[in-house]
């Protein structure tokens, strides 16, 4: 199963609990490929802080849906004196939309913290 993509798809800082989004330029690299891995990188992070990462998928990039029943990252501690690296997958078990974003969302008492994600998608054949 060749690689066939590995990029930086978010880098910022995330303050709450409010949910932000990959940016739209990803949504049709992240639906092209049947398997996908997320590295999931913290820093920065507040006392008790935690992330989700949940794809979503659609085929008409207005009305999104999860693409899977569980999240990806499901609630991942974040340290705060070190960095917190953290894996998801997609399997490629259920056929999806042809458009993929990536739902990130903190939760604690005030959470923020600077988050990295990078995606690497193959094919199964």
């Amino acid at each position: 199963m060749p690689r066939k993509t590995s990029v930086l798809i978010f880098d910022d800082n995330v303050v709450g609990t409010t949910a932000v989004y990959t940016s739209p330029e990803f949504n049709d690299l992240l639906g092209q490929y049947e398997r996908g891995a997320f590295q999931v990188v913290g820093d920065q992070a507040t006392s008790g802080a935690t992330v989700t990462v949940q794809q979503e998928h659609s085929a008409d990039q207005r009305n999104w849906s999860n693409r899977n029943g569980s999240p990806e990252v499901n609630g991942a501690a974040l340290s705060t004196s070190a960095t917190t690296n953290t894996s998801g997958y997609e399997l490629g078990t259920g056929t999806g939309h042809g458009y993929v974003r990536l739902r990130i969302q903190l939760a604690g008492t005030t959470p923020q913290a600077h988050i990295k994600i990078w995606y690497t998608g193959r094919d199964l054949v």
